[in-house]
């Protein structure tokens, strides 16, 4: 996973679709700082901070398998 996570999408809030996520936990797994997996087995944000963590949030995203991680205006 790549370090120091710069997006373009500052004014955009990161967000999971509850209705599409599978709760398969890798985003949660990739960066723990911002993601978390609840007792239902579904994602959620924890943290918009992601650009002090480190973690490569595009990154994620794209690895998400049925594409859950979404920008929010």
């Amino acid at each position: 996973m790549a370090k120091g996570a710069k997006t373009e999408n500052k004014q955009k809030k990161l967000a999971i679709d509850k209705d599409m996520c599978i709760g398969c936990g890798h985003c949660a797994d990739s960066c723990p700082e911002v993601f978390k997996l609840s007792d239902e087995s579904v994602a959620h944000v924890i943290s918009q901070d992601f650009d002090k963590c480190g973690c490569d949030i595009e990154q994620i995203r794209s690895e998400c398998p049925v594409g859950a991680i979404v920008w929010e205006d």
